[in-house]
């Protein structure tokens, strides 16, 4: 099955607040179940608000061997499960 998150289902995710049936398909997705797809406004809205100061995540990019944009998304609490990198 296919879903698609916006930011807040984004970041409680990655800082692992989700509510227990909703981090399920995340986590079928982590095992390939299933596909969680994260539009690009969706990193643009946790590069907003990192840089706001509104969460407190990881948030780089730069640029790979191609020219191509690496973006890199990390929780900073030790609590979190999950990072990311984007390519």
């Amino acid at each position: 099955m296919s879903y698609v998150a916006d930011t807040h289902a984004f970041v409680l995710y990655i800082t692992g607040k989700l509510p227990e049936r909703v981090d399920s398909i995340f986590r079928s997705a982590e095992e390939g179940e299933s596909t969680v797809y994260i539009p690009t406004i969706v990193l643009a809205e946790c590069l907003y608000l990192v840089e706001n100061k509104k969460i407190d995540l990881d948030f780089g990019y730069k640029k790979n061997k191609k020219g191509g944009l690496v973006l890199s998304l990390k929780p900073t609490s030790k609590t979190c499960r999950v990072s990311l990198a984007i390519s």
